[in-house]
């Protein structure tokens, strides 16, 4: 059993494929990123698609935030805790600039 986003799914959805596949008419204009995410989601999350996840588009505005962060990738060592506790102060300053909810 997995629990996300407050949905309970069991093993056997997480990790089901038979074939279906949902079609969203915006994918074509997804980055490479974004596109690699939709083949997974739309194979294998169906069911929640426009109830946890959907395809949507927009513009990026500044650099890109990730964590870890890239300059990671090339250490020898792990980071330790606290490397990445920006993060959700950071995602939650740029929703706050969110105009137009679909």
């Amino acid at each position: 059993m997995v629990v996300c986003c407050g949905f309970t799914l069991w093993e056997s959805e997480v990790e089901y494929d038979d074939g279906i596949q949902v079609i969203d008419n915006s994918a074509d204009k997804l980055s490479h990123v974004g596109a690699a995410a939709y083949g997974v989601l739309r194979k294998k999350h169906r069911w929640n698609h426009h109830l946890l996840w959907n395809v949507s588009s927009g513009n990026v505005i500044g650099e890109l935030h990730q964590t870890p962060p890239n300059r990671v990738f090339g250490m020898s060592r792990a980071m330790g805790s606290g490397h990445d506790d920006w993060f959700p102060q950071k995602m939650a300053e740029i929703m706050s600039r969110t105009t137009v909810w679909w």
